[in-house]
C-alpha cells in the first residue's frame, strides 16, 4: 500500500541473500536516518515494531511463501567496536593464518591463564619475542579470548585478554557483585572558637565551646546550641564538615572550569601579562611599576589566594563583557528569518542588497508595522544561516556537497586503524603535454632524439593507489589510454609487484572501469572488499583526490609544457602554448614520476 492507501506494485532488489545453517532469506541494510524518512513516505512498507526494530511487512509476506525470511538491518543495530575488531582480525581469519612459534604460544597462553584480564599491551611486553601478529592469530583461532565488543584492538591498553569466554564472564560478574568501596569515615575538623563549619550546605562559625554544649552562629547572626554528643553524631554522619575543604573543592572546580573555557587568544594574553609582571613577583621588585602592572599583579595575588594558582587571574574576561541578550525584537527576528528563507534562499540567487531593500518595504507593509534592522545586521543573519542547507537552496545539490556533513559510522575511523586496511584508487589527466620522437621509438634514447621530429601526444592519464591510513602511494601507472579496466588491473599488478600483497578494502568512485567484470573478479578472488564512494561526492575519496593536487603543485607544474596557462585561454598565444613548450616523453616522465611517488 502507498501513503494514500492505494495498492501498488514495486520491483525491489534487497542488498543480501543470506544462507544460514537452519534458515535463509533476504536482508536489506539501511541507515537509521534513511529508514525514518522512508517510514514517513512509505508507512506501510517500513514499520518500526514495539521493540524498536524495523520490519517490512510486504517483504515478509512474499518471503513466507517460499519458507524464507525478510529482515531489515539498521545502522543503529551495528556495534561499531565489534565491526572495527572484525576488520582488524580479517587477515587472520583465513584458512592458513600466520604461524605462531610454539614456545611463544605456550608462554602467551600460560601468562593469560595466570593473569586473566591482562592488557594486550602488557602481554606483548611480558612475553619475550611475542608480536601483535602472534596474539591476533591466537584471538582469531579462538585459542585465547577477547570480548570484541568491549574495546577496539587498535587501543591495546584497553583490551583485556582471557583464556576463554567463561573466565571473562565470571570475572565480569565478580566485579559487578563486589560491594562499592567504603570511604573513610574519618574527617579532621578543627573545633576552636572562630572555626568555620558547613552544616547542611550552610556556613556556620563556632562562637563558644562549653563543657557540655557548643554554640554555633550562622551567617545571619542566628545562634544555636548543640550538645557535644549531638555535635559528634552530626560530624560522624558528615552532615557537619569543614567549610575550608568545601571552599577548596569548589574553588578547584571553578579553577578547572576557567582554564577549560579559556580561548587560545586569552591564554596568549595571560602569557604576555605573566612575562610582564614576573620581575615584580621577585623578592626585590623594581619600584614604581606602571598602573597596568600593578593591576595585573594584584589580580595574580588574589587568584593565588583564592585558587592556589595566580595564573587564572591574568586571563582576560572578555566573554563576561556586555550583554548576550538580542537587541532586536522577537517579532522582527522571526519575520527576518522567514523572509530570508523565502526570498534569499532560493534558486534566483538574488543579491543581499536587493533582498534587503525588499525586506524594508515588507516591514513597512507588515501588520503591525515593524522597525527593520540595519543592513549590517541583515547580512549577519544571512551569514549565521550559511551552510549546507543555504547552499542547497541557492545553488543545488552538487555545489552543496562540499558543505554536506560527512556521514560515517560513529566510533569507526574514516581511514582505518592500520596500514593496508583501506586503499583508494582513482585516475586523473595530468596537466602536462608530452611528446614522442620517431627516433626515440627505435633507439629508446629520448633525451638525444627529442629535438628531431617531435610529435605532440597530448596529456597522459595517471592512476594512483593510496593507502588511506599512512597516505603512502602504493602504486602509480601512466598511460595515454583513457581510464579502463586495464588501468585498474595494472595498478593492482604494480602494487603486488612492489609489496607482494593487496589491501583489505579498496574504495573507488562509480566510474564504469570500476564496474568491470575482470576487475571485480580479481578483487573477489583475493578476498578484497570493494566499496564505492557516494556519487558526486569526491571528498569521500579525499586521500587520493588530495594526491592529485599535490602531484600538480610539487611535480607536474614545475616541468616545461605544463598547462597552467590554459586556465585563461584568451591569453594563450602560439608561442607560449603548452603544445609548443612540450619536451617530455612518456618514458622519461614515467621514470621521474615513479621516483617522486
Amino acid at each position: 500500500l502507498s501513503k494514500a492507501t492505494k495498492r501498488i506494485r514495486c520491483s525491489h532488489t534487497p542488498d543480501f541473500f543470506i544462507i544460514r545453517q537452519n534458515t535463509a532469506g533476504w536482508e536489506e541494510c539501511k541507515t537509521e536516518e534513511e529508514l525514518v524518512l522512508l517510514s514517513a513516505n512509505k508507512p506501510y512498507r517500513y514499520v518500526r515494531n514495539e521493540n524498536g526494530h524495523w520490519r517490512c511487512p510486504p517483504g515478509e509476506e512474499y518471503a513466507r511463501k517460499y519458507g524464507l525470511y525478510y529482515a531489515i538491518r539498521s545502522s543503529k543495530d551495528l556495534d561499531p567496536v565489534r565491526l572495527r575488531n572484525f576488520t582488524w582480525l580479517e587477515p587472520y581469519f583465513c584458512k592458513q593464518p600466520p604461524p605462531v612459534n610454539q614456545p611463544i604460544k605456550a608462554a602467551i597462553i600460560s601468562l593469560v591463564k595466570a593473569l586473566p584480564g591482562i592488557a594486550f599491551s602488557s602481554l606483548i611486553l611480558k612475553v619475550q619475542g611475542a608480536t601483535p601478529d602472534d596474539i591476533n592469530t591466537l584471538i582469531a583461532t579462538k585459542q585465547i579470548y577477547v570480548n570484541l565488543s568491549a574495546a577496539p584492538l587498535a587501543e591495546p591498553d584497553k583490551v583485556q585478554i582471557f583464556l576463554n569466554q567463561e573466565i571473562a564472564i565470571a570475572k565480569q560478574q565478580l566485579i559487578q557483585t563486589l560491594p562499592p568501596p567504603v570511604t573513610s569515615a574519618i574527617q579532621v575538623i578543627k573545633v576552636d572558637v572562630g572555626s568555620s563549619l558547613s552544616w547542611d550546605g550552610q556556613p556556620w562559625q563556632i562562637i563558644n565551646i562549653g563543657s557540655k554544649t557548643i554554640s554555633l552562629q550562622s551567617s545571619d547572626r542566628k545562634v544555636i546550641n548543640l550538645t557535644n554528643t549531638a555535635f559528634n553524631e552530626l560530624v560522624q554522619k558528615r552532615e557537619i564538615t569543614c567549610a575550608e575543604n568545601q571552599i577548596q573543592s569548589n574553588n578547584h572546580k571553578e579553577f578547572e572550569e576557567i582554564l577549560l573555557h579559556a580561548r587560545p587568544e586569552d591564554i596568549e594574553t595571560a602569557n604576555h601579562r605573566y612575562q610582564a609582571i614576573q620581575p615584580y613577583l621577585q623578592p626585590n621588585p623594581p619600584q614604581f611599576p606602571p598602573r597596568s602592572i600593578r593591576r595585573w599583579r594584584d589580580n595574580y595575588w588574589n587568584a593565588e589566594k583564592l585558587y592556589g594558582n595566580g595564573y587564572v587571574g591574568l586571563l582576560p574576561k572578555h566573554h563576561q563583557k556586555g550583554s548576550n541578550e538580542p537587541k532586536l525584537d522577537q517579532a522582527v527576528r522571526e519575520f527576518m528569518a522567514q523572509y530570508i528563507a523565502q526570498h534569499y534562499e532560493n534558486l534566483k540567487n538574488r543579491r543581499i542588497t536587493g533582498v534587503y531593500r525588499a525586506f524594508i518595504e515588507a516591514c513597512e507593509t507588515h501588520e503591525p508595522k515593524l522597525e527593520p534592522p540595519s543592513e549590517k545586521r541583515f547580512r549577519l543573519e544571512i551569514r549565521q544561516r550559511s551552510g549546507y542547507k543555504q547552499t542547497l537552496s541557492r545553488c543545488g545539490r552538487r555545489a552543496a556537497n562540499i558543505q554536506k556533513p560527512y556521514h560515517s559510522a560513529k566510533a569507526i575511523p574514516h581511514h582505518g586503524d592500520l596500514p593496508w586496511e583501506i586503499a583508494h584508487i582513482d585516475h586523473t589527466q595530468l596537466d602536462d603535454e608530452l611528446v614522442s620522437s620517431l627516433i626515440s621509438l627505435t633507439t629508446c634514447n629520448s633525451s638525444e632524439a627529442i629535438s628531431l621530429t617531435d610529435i605532440n601526444l597530448g596529456r597522459p592519464w595517471v592512476s594512483f593507489m593510496i593507502d588511506s591510513y599512512s597516505r603512502r602511494i602504493l602504486a602509480v601507472y601512466l598511460t595515454y589510454e583513457e581510464p579502463s579496466y586495464r588501468s585498474c588491473m595494472m595498478v593492482m599488478r604494480i602494487c603486488v609487484s612492489r609489496f607482494r600483497r593487496l589491501p583489505q578494502i579498496i574504495v573507488t568512485d562509480n566510474g564504469k572501469e570500476f564496474h568491470s567484470t575482470y576487475f571485480n573478479q580479481l578483487l573477489a578472488y583475493y578476498q578484497c572488499t570493494h566499496k564505492y564512494r557516494p556519487p558526486g561526492e569526491p571528498r569521500y575519496g579525499a586521500p587520493v583526490e588530495r594526491i592529485f593536487n599535490t602531484n600538480n603543485t610539487q611535480w607536474t607544474h614545475e616541468l616545461k609544457g605544463n598547462t597552467q596557462i590554459l586556465r585563461i585561454p584568451r591569453q594563450v598565444t602560439q608561442s607560449v602554448s603548452p603544445k609548443k613548450q612540450a619536451v617530455w616523453t612518456i618514458g622519461e616522465f614515467y621514470k621521474f614520476l615513479e621516483y617522486w611517488a
